[in-house]
């Protein structure tokens, strides 16, 4: 039997008076590929950052590999890849130059280091 590797339950977030994401439920199984698709206002963005815990949720559940992203803090953030429409990159830097910066700001251990610095 397949695990989940994302579970959200009854997951709810508002700003304000303004509902971003109600009662929301779905699965992700191992090996499966998923996207968020959906109107602008849809909650894609809301949702993805709860999943990866740059928003806190209202209620509900969130699981990553079977750990609550509310609890287990950078563990579930280690496990997840996120590519955002837009690019975080600093365009004036060169590609190394970028990975670098990333190796500098969230102070990388060696092994992390030596297969950024060898892509």
């Amino acid at each position: 039997m397949e695990s989940d590797i994302i579970k959200i339950s009854h997951l709810n977030k508002s700003f304000g008076e303004v509902k971003a994401v109600s009662d929301l439920s779905f699965r992700v199984k191992k090996g499966e590929l998923f996207a968020f698709l959906g109107v602008n206002g849809a909650g894609k963005s809301t949702t993805i950052s709860i999943l990866c815990g740059l928003l806190k949720k209202d209620s509900g559940m969130v699981q990553v590999n079977g750990i609550e992203t509310d609890k287990a803090g950078a563990q579930t953030k280690r496990m997840l890849g996120v590519v955002f429409q837009d690019s975080v990159l600093d365009k004036p830097l060169t590609v190394k130059e970028n990975l670098n910066s990333l190796i500098h700001f969230r102070r990388l251990q060696n092994i992390m280091v030596f297969r950024l610095r060898t892509l």
